[in-house]
């Protein structure tokens, strides 16, 4: 059995958990081969996360529909009213999604949710006065949290033979470190991608067919550009993206508004860089570039403060404070390939299986993991 936690910043970086390293830790948990264990504080903290994000969501769409109530005639008035009164029956069951998700899916993976007891809290109190692992240093109150997580990995560590942690913060990392059958993986790609998950995941038996299934692979992908492109252009809009150097407002973020076009093919990676996360799906990184519209909040004095050539490339409403404006993007992430799960374990397939496979697989974008912004000045 696999005995693994996973800390909050890895549910976090997945909120809905439908890519296919998790959908590779559903099938190891609901098979009866991977045992979750979830401290109550990462339940809480993540919970508590997405809660607010959902309130701010729900509060966003209330706040526009009464300004739009503001600027439209008094009969278009009226059937927002409904339209408002239909949503304010809603908003509930929108803030309370996130929670009742999630512990449906605790449930579906048979997961343990750990609580905090008593002597974890003296134990946290002794290592915030002493600075022990994970606090930084002592009386570090930003630490607490973690430290109180730490608590149940370490209970945890003491019960099993081996424990496996995922983690993004290095001092929950570290602090695993003091105990030596503890195994750390900085994101859940690495732990799906271990050993310990590609024996379990039968990736050794197809390692060679997904070898032989990528020599069509180009082939595929260029007959289904337009399939993918879909795909990937419904995964960015509305899409918020980051860029600390060319969005120059207080948050640096943007919405992609839409996609104008697509200057790259969208390519994939090499066959060695393929991943195996079971039932027949085939995880690879693929990389691209296109040509965007984003908006996003500016104060007039920035407006005008970033100079004669970028303003000129920026639709910019000074009564709305908003920018619209054209980037090219750079986006890097993951497709699943999806096969017959019976067929890719299967020795000895002739070259017409293997086309086969790759002729009927299914295409998804799995994951976007990296988007960089480049604007092109005129001269």
């Amino acid at each position: 059995m696999i005995e693994v936690v996973l800390d909050t910043n890895i549910y976090s970086s997945d909120p809905l958990r439908r890519t296919a390293r998790f959908n590779a830790l559903l099938r190891l948990a609901k098979s009866g081969k991977l045992h979750l264990h979830i401290p109550y504080l990462v339940q809480k903290e993540f919970l508590s996360q997405q809660t607010e994000h959902y309130e701010q969501l729900v509060s966003s769409v209330g706040n526009s529909i009464i300004e739009l109530q503001r600027k439209v005639s008094p009969n278009l008035v009226k059937k927002l009213d409904g339209i408002k009164d239909s949503f304010s029956k809603i908003q509930d069951d929108l803030i309370s999604f996130p929670t009742i998700e999630f512990n449906k899916w605790i449930n579906e993976v048979n997961g343990v949710v750990h609580s905090i007891s008593e002597l974890h809290g003296v134990q946290v109190i002794e290592d915030y006065f002493e600075g022990a692992p994970p606090f930084k240093n002592k009386k570090s109150r930003l630490d607490i949290p973690d430290s109180f997580i730490w608590q149940v990995i370490s209970d945890l560590a003491n019960q099993f033979d081996v424990l496996y942690v995922v983690a993004n913060d290095k001092k929950v990392r570290e602090a695993c470190g003091i105990k030596q059958n503890i195994m750390t993986f900085e994101s859940l790609d690495d732990f799906i991608q271990s050993d310990v998950c590609r024996s379990t995941l039968e990736e050794e038996k197809v390692k060679e067919n997904i070898e032989r299934l990528f020599k069509y692979a180009s082939v595929i992908f260029a007959i289904r550009q337009d399939e993918i492109r879909e795909q990937l252009t419904k995964a960015l809009e509305n899409a918020t993206i980051q860029s600390e150097v060319l969005i120059t407002n207080n948050s640096h973020y943007a919405t992609i508004k839409y996609i104008t076009d697509y200057e790259q093919d969208i390519t994939i990676g090499r066959s060695a860089l393929a991943q195996y996360y079971g039932n027949g799906m085939i995880v690879i990184p693929f990389n691209t570039q296109t040509k965007i519209t984003a908006e996003y909040g500016l104060s007039s004095a920035e407006y005008h403060h970033l100079g004669l050539k970028r303003t000129e490339q920026i639709f910019y409403s000074e009564l709305d404070e908003i920018a619209e404006e054209s980037f090219t993007l750079d986006v890097g992430g993951k497709i699943s390939i999806s096969v017959d799960s019976q067929k890719i374990l299967e020795p000895n397939l002739s070259e017409e299986d293997i086309k086969t496979l790759m002729d009927n697989s299914e295409l998804n974008i799995d994951s976007i993991d990296q988007t960089e912004l480049s604007v092109n000045l005129k001269e």
